[in-house]
């Protein structure tokens, strides 16, 4: 087992965690949310993390008459604004990148580097669904110490335990969610020929290495691994009773975040542990083969609320429940879904050899 410790960098993670993993296509439950309207709606879920470029998805809701579903539909010609509470203001394009195209939604992005302990306001302008606009604040930077794992077994279950303490930011109320993801990787075989690198995985790159590759001095076939923007959530445990799990009912005892608030700690320095299944740490095909990500993240109180209603009725982030056409309350003026920000401390792990 490989470790690798990262605070807030990996910015492949915020395209799953905002579109790939989080706005699943419609299929929808009922539930008692308050109603909204949900046709032809300009629709931002997004979550700004410190450390991170912009990128924001933006999409509008189409109410599917015969099946009572809502699904989303791309925005292509919106005006994005962003701006923070020290003036500076950027307008965010379309991202026209082939990673970003047959998505539910469209992305705007841009090059800014996102801060900790920032406000953010967001304005969208379509000239068909209006404006919508929205504002969240980016929380501080913590850490966590005292990191140790071990191997355990719960109802037949491997698990990896993670004990270990927040640094809570004082003086002020945060809100900390906890979440496990395999970020599958590819293989990148390649070597250096005369000062040039070729691919290997290529009918010419191959036939090239087999020519030259027992010349003296050798030339190396070099190993690196990308990753990608696919995603595995793993499934979590936690016996802490300070969570906010402790209110939520599963008849598994596995969440998919785990939930917790300052305000039940009794100093800045807070010790809790949180195990994962360890099922898809390891793989035996070269297309799931990948590193596992553990993420306490700092967020704002509005994506808090939003994550921990649709953790409660088992509904992912991004879905719209069908036959009430209702939604948890999010915090866009004229649109739907949430703006939020969070700092995210990510802990790297490789459980499989490649």
């Amino acid at each position: 087992m490989h470790i690798l410790h990262t605070i807030s960098r990996n910015k492949q993670i915020i395209f799953l965690l905002i579109v790939t993993g989080l706005l699943l296509p419609a299929a929808c439950k009922k539930n008692p949310y308050s109603t909204h309207k949900l046709s032809n709606t300009l629709v931002v879920l997004t979550e700004l993390t410190a450390g991170d470029s912009v990128k924001i998805p933006i999409g509008k809701s189409t109410l599917i008459e015969n099946n009572n579903t809502v699904s989303f539909g791309t925005v292509n010609n919106a005006i994005v604004h962003l701006q923070d509470t020290l003036g500076h203001s950027w307008l965010i394009p379309l991202n026209t990148a082939p990673e970003f195209s047959g998505g539910a939604t469209s992305v705007y992005s841009n090059s800014q580097i996102l801060q900790p302990n920032t406000t953010y306001t967001i304005e969208v302008s379509d000239p068909e669904l209006g404006t919508a606009k929205a504002s969240t604040h980016i929380p501080p930077a913590f850490v966590i110490t005292e990191v140790d794992t071990l191997r355990e077994i719960y109802n037949d279950q491997e698990m990896l335990t993670f004990h270990f303490t927040i640094n809570d930011v004082p003086d002020t109320d945060n809100y900390y969610i906890i979440e496990a993801l395999k970020q599958v990787t590819k293989i990148y075989r390649h070597f250096i020929y005369r000062n040039v690198t070729y691919n290997y995985d290529t009918p010419d790159g191959q036939a090239l290495y087999n020519r030259i590759k027992n010349e003296q001095p050798p030339v190396p076939l070099l190993t690196d691994t990308i990753p990608t923007n696919n995603f595995i959530r793993l499934n979590l445990l936690t016996f802490d009773p300070n969570a906010d799990n402790t209110l939520l009912n599963s008849t598994t005892g596995l969440f998919r975040r785990v939930f917790l608030q300052s305000s039940v700690f009794n100093n800045p320095l807070y010790s809790t542990s949180v195990s994962v299944i360890t099922k898809n740490f390891i793989s035996d095909s070269p297309q799931m083969k990948g590193k596992v990500l553990f993420m306490v993240k700092s967020v704002s109180r509005e994506l808090y609320d939003y994550l921990f209603l649709y953790e409660k009725y088992k509904i992912d982030f991004g879905t719209f429940p069908s036959s009430q056409l209702s939604l948890p309350p999010g915090n866009i003026t004229n649109g739907l879904g949430i703006f939020g920000g969070s700092f995210r401390y990510v802990l790297t792990y490789y459980f499989d050899t490649f």
